[in-house]
């Protein structure tokens, strides 16, 4: 009798033990763990194919091939046209058929890729964020600044939820000031969903993406568009297909 108790003790003091270390996890931590960010790294580079459409018109489609920290990508279109994207700078063919669309492409796709993974970068700050939204039982959320002077926009911000059975990141709602001011943005939210996540060589990706408007307290309402990947391969790439051909022009 006495060791039974002793056992039960013992139980309830690990189970106490890992419960009190789940808890305990960062915002950060616990949906880290789905994306392996330090594996992903280690892969090197992505290729996939994307389409992306706001509304009825077709916004992107092309390959895409990026090293995974970022610095570097190549959006290739079917004419042979490429858009070369290094650090920052953003270069182009004089193929492309449409000029004005080309900083569009060189940023939306990596940028929504990448943003799992960029979420625990130094210039981000988190705070908690109350969820007033019906299903909001569902979600770990907070909110993620970049601090002012840092990246293209003087303030940007993102709520971030991530589910609670599977610390996937589901939806993401942001305030970009890239265009407008802080009010400006506020007043006109939007999101992107990530849907039906996918297993690559032991990396969960996001295979779609859902645009949508949001409204705090009540979360997704209009859909405004949709994105799909297909052909997702992590690999090893050499650095010299980044590089920019001397007919390239500047954007």
């Amino acid at each position: 009798m006495k060791f039974n108790t002793i056992l039960f003790f013992t139980f309830v003091l690990l189970l106490n033990s890992c419960t009190s270390n789940k808890e305990t996890l960062s915002f950060t931590q616990k949906f880290g763990k789905v994306y392996q960010k330090e594996e992903f790294l280690s892969k090197g580079a992505v290729q996939f194919d994307l389409k992306l459409d706001f509304a009825t018109n077709e916004k992107i489609n092309a390959r895409l091939i990026m090293l995974n920290n970022v610095y570097k990508r190549v959006i290739a279109y079917a004419n042979g046209a490429k858009i070369t994207f290094d650090d920052n700078k953003v270069f182009y063919s004089p193929t492309m058929p449409n000029e004005t669309s080309v900083r569009y492409d060189a940023y939306t796709g990596g940028y929504l890729f990448h943003f799992p993974n960029k979420l625990s970068y130094k210039e981000k700050m988190w705070t908690s964020y109350l969820n007033k939204e019906k299903d909001s039982e569902k979600y770990f959320r907070e909110k993620v600044a970049i601090v002012p002077e840092t990246g293209n926009a003087s303030y940007d911000s993102y709520v971030v939820f991530a589910t609670k059975n599977s610390n996937i990141i589901e939806k993401a709602t942001y305030y970009v000031t890239l265009q407008s001011g802080k009010d400006d943005a506020e007043k006109n939210l939007h999101a992107t969903q990530y849907k039906d996540h996918k297993e690559i060589s032991g990396i969960s990706i996001a295979t779609k993406w859902r645009f949508c408007r949001w409204k705090e307290g009540i979360g997704l309402t209009d859909e405004l568009g949709r994105a799909t990947l297909t052909n997702i391969e992590l690999m090893k790439v050499d650095t010299n297909y980044f590089k920019t051909e001397l007919n390239f022009k500047t954007s």
